[in-house]
């Protein structure tokens, strides 16, 4: 299990660049194509919040639908502006 959130971590760093890139807040080697990026991140996104917002865990729910939203949301606005 810490092997797996090693590299869930690695992932969400990466993502995070991605998304701060097409923001303009950091310089990434992504150029042009960073906007796709954003977008693929916001499908990945809006997957992994119908999946929170389906699963019997009311945790999870509670929890991670809002924050994996208001992710989403962000992801979306940097998207459209980017």
């Amino acid at each position: 299990m810490r092997i797996a959130a090693i590299v869930q971590s690695v992932i969400l760093a990466v993502v995070a660049l991605a998304v701060l890139s097409v923001a303009g807040v950091v310089a990434a080697p992504w150029g042009p194509t960073a906007t796709w990026v954003a977008w693929g991140i916001a499908a990945l996104l809006t997957v992994g919040l119908i999946l929170n917002l389906i699963t019997p865990s009311a945790g999870e729910r509670r929890i991670w639908a809002p924050v994996v939203a208001a992710m989403l949301a962000c992801c979306i606005v940097v998207a459209f502006l980017g």
